[in-house]
């Protein structure tokens, strides 16, 4: 019968052994998610980023041009909504 710890050829493995197995499953589980947290902290940056770009764009365009009802603001922010939706979902097909 084989003890906790034991090989089938009866040599366990050392202690620096059995701490560098450990230590490189915790670094590379932190790693991943780490970089899953910058990727999607990024593209809400993103998304905000366009959603803004796109009704500050509007909103001077409708002073300019004197319109009475803000519809270039309205047109204009919900094509950046689309348009951050668009990114983020090609962001995710892409990078899985």
């Amino acid at each position: 019968m084989i003890s906790p710890g034991e090989h089938d050829n009866g040599i366990q493995p050392s202690r620096n052994q059995k701490e560098k197995l450990d230590s490189q499953s915790k670094s590379g589980a932190s790693k991943e998610s780490k970089s899953a947290l910058v990727r999607y902290a990024t593209m809400g940056t993103q998304m905000v980023a366009v959603m803004l770009i796109f009704s500050f764009g509007g909103h001077k365009l409708d002073q300019w041009l004197h319109f009475k009802v803000p519809i270039l603001t309205i047109v204009l922010s919900l094509f950046g909504v689309f348009m951050a939706i668009y990114l983020v979902v090609k962001d995710l097909l892409k990078k899985n």
